[in-house]
């Protein structure tokens, strides 16, 4: 007897540790009081339990993942023992985005959670990347609405809060009402301990998926342009573009960026088919890096503004006329320093030596393999630097005239801070000019600013943020900082 009673004794405070766990693991207290959206679906919840996590990506990388849950499209990211074992009917939950899955959610969308017909959420809130609210009436046994006069009022309430260094705290709030009184009792004893296992192998779920194909994932942030990024320490992205029945690459990233892209590509296009061209806002290592590479394995053309084209084939004397402090000082004395057939080895390394075009920079002029979009000269950072727009919806590709990073501050370019920015003083050629772009670039008014580093804007706001930041005196003086 003694045995027993230390077993029973154990099992129930194991059973009231996973009550205590299955309300509030991985939330802190201030999480649990901070009012969320969705709350007052469920004024009074009978059950409520709060679960958050951390993760090592931007919320606009772990959106996607939430588009494509549900049953029998991406699940919901809990381990794969429990996937089987609980939900034999439905497929384990997918480790990567599917682009058939992913979808931008609207209000009075549905998220099923079982066969057709049985259980399923209703989306009654969406901001994207940030706010997702769900809310369900059918999460009951078959019959016993009808059989027991059950009602259940339950609630999923969603947020992604941005953190420094592109991180994001992810939490997720469940709240319920359920009658007749014996079924509260139900719920509460079996939901809460479950919930422990289940939201937080969700959260765990997502942030592992996220975290491992953040570098791969690709995601649309305007119709037909697809980013790629932001990746590694300055946060660099390249962008697909669909125009007129063919994909163009705009920038390239690093030399390092390669198979990435491929990869990116490949996941975006099917294996067979392959973008018509690359297509470059300016001639950096961190904008051009692959795109020699990229050019011969895809079999097309590389277009850059003719003044940057000099670059791109390595002419030394091009790169000291356009040169930035940090090339001006360090690299290229660097360069000259080195043995004739060692610097003809470097300078030969991605040269765009016969796969490099000039485009027409005039402004207004047409995009080759985009139709729909148009040229806009900034130059500033480099003297042949471009910027693209597609006037019809307000989209600008905007290479490193204006960026989304904090890259002119020491803190910023280390912990990845996000914030408005001119592009980095430290290898900009000519600063009064890029002061000039970034005030030609704001008088556009683009409703998404792709840039080069950071995360891309996109909303109602974005054409106001980025006018009053740039008209507010920020863009008539070297940029040595930046601010959201």
């Amino acid at each position: 007897m003694p045995h027993v009673r230390t077993v029973a004794a154990a099992a129930l405070g194991a059973y009231a540790a996973l009550q205590v766990l299955g309300r509030r693991a991985g939330s802190t207290s201030a999480e649990r009081r901070t009012p969320l959206p969705g709350d007052a679906l469920v004024p009074h919840p009978q059950l409520r339990t709060d679960h958050a996590i951390t993760i090592d990506a931007s919320p606009e990388a772990v959106w996607p993942w939430l588009t494509q849950m549900g049953w029998h499209r991406g699940g919901y990211y809990t381990p794969e023992w429990v996937d089987r074992l609980l939900f034999p009917q439905n497929r384990p939950s997918l480790g990567h985005l599917d682009p058939s899955l992913v979808r931008d959610l609207r209000v009075g969308d549905t998220i099923p959670d079982g066969p057709p017909g049985t259980a399923w959420y209703d989306v009654v809130e969406v901001a994207a990347p940030t706010t997702l609210v769900l809310r369900s009436s059918t999460h009951l046994p078959p019959g016993w609405a009808d059989r027991y006069d059950a009602a259940i009022d339950w609630t999923w309430s969603v947020r992604l809060r941005r953190l420094n260094g592109a991180r994001t705290r992810l939490q997720l709030r469940v709240r319920g009402r359920m009658s007749p009184r014996w079924l509260t009792v139900l719920y509460v004893a079996t939901i809460v301990p479950a919930d422990f296992v289940m939201a937080r192998g969700m959260l765990r779920g997502i942030k592992s998926r996220v975290e491992a194909g953040s570098d791969d994932a690709v995601r649309e942030i305007a119709p037909g342009v697809f980013c790629l990024g932001p990746a590694g320490r300055t946060q660099t992205n390249v962008f697909f573009v669909r125009d007129g029945g063919s994909w163009t690459l705009v920038d390239a990233g690093w030399a390092a960026d390669a198979d990435r892209i491929e990869r990116a590509a490949r996941a975006l296009l099917g294996p067979d088919v392959h973008p018509a061209g690359i297509v470059l806002t300016h001639c950096h290592p961190d904008h051009s890096g692959a795109a020699a590479y990229l050019a011969a394995a895809w079999g097309c053309p590389v277009y850059l503004h003719p003044a940057e084209l000099p670059i791109g084939v390595g002419d030394l004397a091009a790169m000291g006329s356009s040169a930035g402090p940090l090339d001006r000082w360090l690299i290229l004395p660097l360069v000259r320093a080195m043995g004739a057939r060692r610097r003809a080895a470097v300078l030969s390394k991605g040269s765009l030596q016969g796969v490099g075009q000039p485009l027409d920079p005039n402004v207004g002029a047409r995009v080759p393999g985009m139709p729909s979009w148009e040229c806009v000269p900034t130059p500033g950072h480099t003297p042949g630097h471009l910027s693209y727009l597609r006037r019809s919806d307000r989209v600008l590709i905007a290479g490193d005239a204006l960026v989304t990073m904090q890259m002119n501050s020491a803190t910023g370019l280390l912990l990845g801070r996000p914030g408005l920015s001119g592009p980095p003083w430290y290898t900009t050629w000519n600063q009064e000019a890029a002061s000039r772009s970034v005030l030609w670039l704001a008088r556009l008014r683009p409703s998404v600013l792709a840039s080069g580093h950071g995360e891309p804007m996109t909303g109602e706001e974005t054409a106001t943020a980025i006018s009053d930041w740039a008209e507010g005196g920020r863009a008539d003086r070297p940029f040595r900082g930046g601010r959201g």
